[in-house]
């Protein structure tokens, strides 16, 4: 039987993509920040939309910078893409406050986070519905991946360490389950 359920929280039923942690710089401050929502657009050349909240330190830089990174987190970094949602890069160096190790990047500014499962280099190729939308239209430009996360060039693990973490809302997430085929 089907229930009414809230529309301002409808994005809780569409939304299964990993939680990314979208690391950016301008100048000499870097800042991290988790969002949910993204979308693969193309394929080749590959190209993806990521929304970031316009009230975000994360959101400016962007605009001005018109690139960054994606780092998809493990369950191991469960805690860390917590806590770097629940407070402003505008005051807090969070690298520092959370201990995030970095790498740098082979063709953007900002840095990439050591631990990540993926690391996907972005740069920023539309920006028509960033005023309506916070939408950021992006193509990477570099792609990397942990081996272990990946099963027969698909992106799955058995192992709970290599396996990439969904937000469903508020503070609940869940990671890849059962391998399905069809």
């Amino acid at each position: 039987m089907l229930t009414k359920f809230e529309l301002n929280k409808t994005y809780r039923l569409l939304n299964f993509s990993p939680v990314l942690l979208i690391t950016s710089k301008y100048k000499n401050f870097a800042n991290v920040m988790p969002i949910a929502w993204s979308m693969p657009l193309n394929m080749d050349p590959p190209i993806i939309a990521v929304c970031i909240g316009d009230h975000s330190y994360t959101f400016e830089i962007v605009k001005k910078t018109n690139e960054f990174v994606i780092n998809i987190p493990s369950t191991q970094m469960l805690d860390l893409v917590y806590k770097t949602g629940n407070c402003s890069g505008k005051n807090t160096d969070k690298f520092k406050k959370f201990k995030i190790e970095t790498l740098p990047s082979k063709l953007v500014k900002a840095p990439s986070i050591k631990g990540a499962l993926a690391v996907l280099e972005c740069k920023v190729i539309n920006k028509k519905l960033v005023e309506s939308y916070n939408l950021f239209i992006a193509k990477i430009v570099n792609a990397s991946v942990e081996k272990k996360a990946l099963t027969n060039k698909i992106f799955y693990s058995q192992n709970k360490k290599y396996k990439p973490i969904m937000h469903l809302g508020s503070n609940i997430f869940t990671a890849t389950g059962t391998l399905l085929k069809a």
